[in-house]
């Protein structure tokens, strides 16, 4: 018997600078944080997800967020054509933490991507993202521990 085996093949656009052309995947961008916060040890080591990204695709990813300040890490440019080769990452930064914590949620992840379409979700800043998936962990925390139809409890807004 003969067993076929499945290979992933990727189409990349290079600008001139040897850079990956691509747009944002906010689910890509949710598994490399929740990749990185699994780590045991805080290393510089690559990051490695199991399914089939392109290792160009994912350091661009890496590289987007390192320069957002989400991540700390270091990018490798090749000395030959100025491409990205390789792109170490040691931890989140405080704004990675909070980011991930606001996107985290299963729950909340789920309502954020029935209210916005995919093209939605790569076209808003990273901000309102966060901002939006605050509010939705704010709704879901007040219904899991009953203030959900609550306004003020002992004076405090809630």
């Amino acid at each position: 018997m003969l067993e076929q085996v499945k290979k992933a093949t990727f189409i990349i656009a290079l600008n001139e600078k040897g850079r990956v052309m691509m747009t944002r995947d906010m689910d890509l961008i949710r598994r490399i944080f929740l990749e990185i916060q699994s780590r045991e040890h805080v290393p510089l080591t690559p990051v490695e997800l199991d399914s089939g990204v392109s290792p160009w695709i994912l350091n661009r990813h890496l590289e987007m967020l390192i320069h957002q300040g989400l991540v700390e890490g270091i990018v490798h440019q090749s000395s030959m054509d100025g491409s990205i080769d390789l792109v170490i990452v040691e931890d989140m930064t405080w704004d990675g933490h909070d980011f991930l914590s606001a996107i985290k949620n299963d729950t909340v992840w789920k309502a954020l991507k029935e209210k916005f379409s995919s093209t939605q979700l790569v076209e808003l800043p990273l901000i309102i993202i966060k901002t939006a998936a605050l509010a939705l962990l704010q709704d879901w925390a007040k219904r899991k521990i009953g203030l959900a139809n609550l306004e003020n409890v002992n004076g405090l807004a809630i």
